[in-house]
């Protein structure tokens, strides 16, 4: 009867009876007790030997521990799968809204801005919204307003004697709990940029965003824009001459041409040590070319911030208390042709210059108000008549302070009713300064990469009405106005 295929397999039944139920069987058929069923090959699995009782709780047992140990495997997986998809754990935040002003490229109607770490990573009336994301509704969204130039909160100078400091910096004085700076938060600015005082060469600005709770976080940038207060008298002229002139980088040194038919000379150098050496110094030796300048030495602290600015890697901030300091500065930065100034005025009779500066593409920073012609009762629009001469334009306000501020959308709001272009308006309190401050690559305008420093309006901007609901400073919610 084929009794290597016969096998017995004890089962312990489930309710009551005898003690064990041992049933013979033959071949690969089943073995079964009422609802107690166990296949041969699943018995050897769990003990191969066939010394051991298999019984329904452990088969049981043996079917959970490898649901467990499944469990187990696909745990990591899934963990990483929900922190991916997980939208605040990377702080996603979408804003949708009727009207985006991205200053860069015109205005998009009922638009998405998709905000991730603080950066913008999609703008458009076909962005989508990521599943989870924090969204906030609006009116109308336009960059933070960033401020071409401003002296809140910074010690005064030397007042009229004319000094040369470049190497000191707003950045080493800087109290960020001004209370002023707070302010600005209410009327939309986010980034300022603080000159120093005094006549001459005050020291380098600082580029700040006007919301941190320390001084190594409210720096934007610590080497600002460098500060030039000029006058037209001898001593300033004089100083700014020689200072440009001291700190101008040497041309690079050309070998000159070995005469035809000469012989070149095998200049060899001497051993450290040998007697040729003295005091550190090798000798030249007979017929060798004289030794080139090291142009390695160490920068000189005082010069270094005017040839930054003077070889294009900083900006220069000149402040012209009227048309004849324009006229006799220009011949002065002249020769330095990679230097990048923006232009401080504020007096009515600037409007004189406005074909120089115009001319040369200048950056003009000018307050936003009408002012009138001298002598007479000529309504003058003076950042209308820079910006069609083709000088670049920033506005600020007329008072430096946050009250000053306060009221800067709706004094530029006044320039366009009286003739300046709105787009122009709106990019002079927004990208024209940032680019004037170099910083254009992350401020100033709605485009993928930018900072998410954003406001947040119930209307157009430059309607009178309008408010300022949210400010957000690179992602974060750093203002609300909850009153409606």
């Amino acid at each position: 009867m084929h009794a290597d295929n016969q096998s017995d397999v004890t089962l312990k039944p489930r309710f009551g009876g005898a003690k064990h139920c041992v049933r013979r069987t033959r071949g690969r058929r089943p073995y079964s007790e009422g609802i107690h069923s166990v296949d041969p090959s699943v018995a050897r699995a769990i003990d191969p030997s066939g010394t051991r009782t298999v019984t329904v709780s452990a088969l049981r047992l043996y079917f959970v521990f490898l649901l467990a140990l499944a469990a187990l495997a696909l745990s990591p997986a899934i963990a990483n799968t929900q922190t991916r998809l997980d939208p605040f754990a990377e702080n996603i935040v979408a804003i949708r809204a009727r009207r985006i002003e991205t200053i860069s490229h015109g205005t998009i109607e009922d638009g998405v801005i998709v905000i991730r770490g603080g950066k913008i990573t999609a703008v458009g009336a076909d962005a989508k919204i990521p599943v989870g994301a924090r969204v906030l509704q609006t009116d109308t969204v336009m960059p933070g307003i960033v401020g071409a130039y401003s002296q809140m909160g910074v010690s005064s100078g030397t007042g009229a004697v004319a000094r040369s400091d470049p190497h000191l910096r707003v950045a080493d004085e800087l109290y960020p709990w001004d209370e002023s700076y707070h302010r600005l938060l209410r009327s939309g600015v986010t980034t300022l940029a603080l000159l120093p005082t005094g006549r001459g060469f005050p020291g380098q600005g600082a580029i700040v965003r006007t919301e941190s709770d320390s001084a190594e976080h409210m720096l934007l940038t610590a080497n600002g824009p460098l500060a030039i207060d000029f006058a037209p008298n001898t001593q300033t002229i004089d100083l700014i001459r020689t200072t440009l002139q001291g700190a101008r980088p040497p041309a690079p040194a050309q070998s000159p041409a070995p005469e035809t038919g000469a012989k070149p000379a095998a200049a060899s150098e001497p051993e450290a040590g040998s007697e040729n050496q003295i005091r550190g110094q090798r000798r030249r030796q007979p017929g060798a070319a004289p030794r080139q300048a090291s142009t390695n030495a160490p920068p000189d602290v005082r010069r270094a911030p005017v040839t930054r600015a003077i070889l294009g890697e900083t900006s220069a901030i000149i402040t012209c208390p009227d048309a004849a300091s324009v006229l006799y500065i220009l011949p002065l930065l002249q020769p330095y042709d990679t230097l990048k100034p923006s232009f401080v005025i504020s007096t009515a009779e600037t409007f004189q210059v406005t074909s120089a500066l115009g001319a040369i593409k200048a950056g003009v920073i000018l307050p936003a108000a009408l002012t009138l012609e001298p002598l007479t009762r000529n309504r003058l629009n003076m950042p209308a008549i820079f910006a069609k001469a083709g000088a670049k334009i920033a506005l600020r306000p007329f008072e430096d302070s946050p009250e000053g501020y306060a009221t800067l959308r709706y004094q530029v709001a006044e320039l366009v009713h009286y003739g300046l272009n709105r787009d122009i308006a709106l990019r002079a309190i927004t990208l024209s300064p940032a680019e004037m401050l170099g910083v254009s690559d992350r401020l100033g305008s709605i485009d993928v990469g930018r900072d998410a420093s954003l406001l947040l309006l119930d209307a157009d901007p430059l309607e009178p009405g309008s408010r300022v609901r949210t400010v957000l400073l690179e992602g974060r919610t750093v203002f609300e106005d909850t009153a409606r």
